[in-house]
């Protein structure tokens, strides 16, 4: 029984375990059938052949098995049947799966499908007896080395509707001599003619082919202006010794595979701006290159694009690259700097291969900083910009360095992409003819030397508590700035920071470093915590506190800050045996002081805010008070301990 036990729960696990499997884990795989000679799947409705255990030398493939039509010839499903001379595929098949014909040395005639999209990667490799061939009209792509060493076909017409060759497609076809190539290929890779006669046969000066791809330039010319109107140019200049210039149409989009490779004495070309793409090894061992400016509208730059460009200095990658690919900047000595944008998601461990003098600019917080510090690569960050700033990440935020905008108000962000604004740079603001106002946020803790030097418009500025040092000459020159806010969270300026401001008064907390240093220099200053209205506030150690109130209303809100400076204490004995009936506490209040609301004249209410944390014992000792404020803040627990009426806040609208 207690085997039997056992055994049912060990089943009962496993049914669970299989239940648990992801949907996409239990239909990984279709399940594989048998019918004659053939292994198959069902895909979407459709039989995938998978595997042939016959050995006919004549072949005709079933249109349907089980009822359902065949659709796919798998991968390798024949490779290397060496005994298999003449085959017929079913009109039902639209793709000749990867390798599956590869290797098949005897076959010399097959009838392909009048339906057939796709011939996919080496799939008739090396059928070296194969001489005609009837490419069907619907045939979309010939995927790479796709008929790559058949060494007997002479002949061949690629349908207009093909769109896509792929590298290596038709190389070492050496009988190849009479060709026919698709009005509409757009899409060419590197190698896919070479070494066919028909090749070796073009003798125009430029050999176009498809829709506008230039294959092969036969010229000898060391300046060459490729006409307009070519869209792609592969191959076409791979080992031109005699290259020294290129001039490229705007009509070019690509630039393909090997295009330039080895052009040796190749040193300028301007890439036109419509261009997207840049294929393997388009420039590899352009030895006597040293710079290139790849347009904005790149999106992809392959494997050893610049590999072996020994004299290549600086390259900036474009904003929409995604991939850093293989070598792609390997054995390039001289290189010194590369850019690196937020958008490059992967880099390649071989990309930078030997290439030992490189140093990367990277963007904080992404793969290319990341792929820096893991190999020990040297590095900086990279400006990047907003619609108004040109900013620098670090890990200490971000940095302001231009102002790039026109809008006479400003309000710096505190957040720049997640990263806060941590310092206004050197000579930001410089002569700035549109800044009038500009206000701070506390993130910043530094303003650079110059940052606002010169800006003849700006006329008031306030920095908020927070900063901690204003640099030298920050707002020297600027002749119209009549107010300047300046919080006792400053203490270091430098020197003539306000010099030549004939119109300024500065507002400074009393004996703070900005108060002193506009007594020392004569300058006009006020303290703006001394009086609003009537309220007086003080510095009391490092907080702003409110220390008294003047007024005769009976219902009143506190303020929370000051021209930028935070009020953040109800000081002690302010309100006490006045008779006040309401009191707002905003958002940002920490601190109520000894007695701030004692034996006051009648029934007092407080709102009290969640930023609350201390409350002294006696501070409304005395007064008969209720407490409104929401559950689970210090207010509630001072009004339990200290039997004080408690009505709960629902929402934010008192404040």
């Amino acid at each position: 029984m207690r085997t039997k036990k056992i055994l049912f729960d060990l089943l009962v696990f496993v049914f669970v375990a299989v239940c648990a499997l992801p949907v996409s884990a239990q239909q990984e795989a279709p399940e594989t059938l048998i019918s004659g000679d053939w292994q198959y799947q069902i895909v979407d409705g459709t039989v995938k052949l998978t595997g042939y255990s016959g050995f006919a030398r004549e072949l005709e493939i079933p249109d349907n098995i089980d009822q359902l039509p065949v659709s796919v010839i798998g991968d390798d499903l024949f490779r290397d049947h060496t005994e298999i001379e003449r085959v017929i595929l079913p009109d039902s098949v639209v793709t000749i799966g990867r390798g599956a014909f590869s290797g098949c040395t005897s076959l010399t005639d097959i009838r392909l499908p009048a339906e057939l999209l796709r011939i996919q990667n080496e799939a008739f490799r090396y059928c070296s007896s194969l001489r005609q061939l009837e490419l069907p009209p619907k045939l979309t792509t010939i995927a790479y080395a796709a008929f790559e060493g058949c060494s007997a076909l002479d002949n061949l017409v690629i349908p207009d509707s093909v769109t896509t060759i792929g590298g290596n497609a038709f190389r070492y076809c050496s009988a190849l001599q009479t060709l026919t190539i698709s009005k509409r290929l757009s899409s060419l890779a590197g190698d896919a003619f070479a070494y066919t006669p028909w090749l070796t046969g073009q003798k125009d000066e430029f050999v176009v082919i498809g829709n506008k791809i230039l294959l092969k330039y036969n010229g000898t010319e060391p300046v060459v202006t490729v006409p307009q109107n070519i869209t792609a140019i592969v191959d076409a200049f791979v080992d031109n010794v005699t290259l020294e210039e290129v001039l490229l149409p705007e009509s070019l989009t690509t630039i393909g595979d090997n295009a330039f490779s080895g052009a040796l004495n190749l040193r300028t070309i301007t890439l036109p701006s419509n261009l997207n793409g840049i294929g393997s090894y388009a420039f590899k061992g352009c030895r006597t290159l040293q710079e290139i400016e790849i347009p904005e509208k790149v999106t992809y730059i392959n494997a050893g694009a610049f590999q072996e460009c020994a004299n290549l200095r600086s390259v900036g990658l474009p904003s929409r690259i995604k991939v850093i690919n293989a070598r792609q900047f390997a054995f390039c000595p001289a290189l010194e700097r590369l850019t690196i944008p937020a958008s490059v998601e992967t880099i390649d461990a071989t990309a930078f291969e030997n290439s030992p003098a490189v140093q990367l600019e990277v963007v904080y917080g992404t793969p290319g900083e990341e792929f820096a510090k893991a190999r020990m690569m040297p590095y900086e960050y990279l400006i990047e910009k907003t619609a108004d700033f040109s900013f620098l990440r670090s890990e200490n935020g971000s940095e302001l360095l231009h102002y790039i905008g026109q809008v006479y108000d400003i309000r710096v962000p505190d957040y720049i992409d997640g990263a806060p604004v941590w310092r206004i740079g050197a000579g930001a603001f410089q002569e700035s003819t549109f800044v009038r106002n500009v206000t701070l946020p506390e993130t910043v803790h530094e303003i650079g030397d110059w940052a606002f030097a010169y800006s003849e418009a700006l006329e008031t500025l306030r920095i908020a508590d927070g900063t901690s040092e204003i640099g030298a000459n920050a707002f020297a020159g600027c002749a119209n700035l009549r107010e300047l806010v300046i919080p006792a969270s400053v203490t270091e300026i430098g020197a003539d920071a306000f010099a030549d401001c004939p119109a300024l008064t500065i507002q400074a907390i009393r004996d703070s470093a900005a108060w002193q240093e506009a007594q020392r220099l004569g300058i006009p200053v006020d303290d703006p915590l001394s009086a609003i209205g009537d309220f007086n506030f003080s510095v009391q150690g490092d907080v702003y506190a409110l220390t008294e109130y003047t007024g005769t209303e009976s219902t009143l809100g506190l303020i929370s800050e000051v021209l930028g400076m935070k009020v953040t204490k109800v000081g002690d004995a302010v309100f006490r045996g006045l008779s006040v009936e309401e009191v707002r506490i905003p958002e940002g209040y920490h601190i109520i002081g000894d007695s701030a609301f004692a034996a006051m004249n009648g029934p007092l209410t407080v709102i009290l805010p969640d930023s609350l944390s201390e409350i002294a014992p006696n501070a409304f000792e005395g007064t008969q008070v209720t407490f409104r404020a929401h559950t689970g803040t210090v207010a509630e627990t001072f009004a339990r301990e200290h039997g004080i009426k408690f009505l709960v806040l629902h929402d934010n609208s008192e404040f």
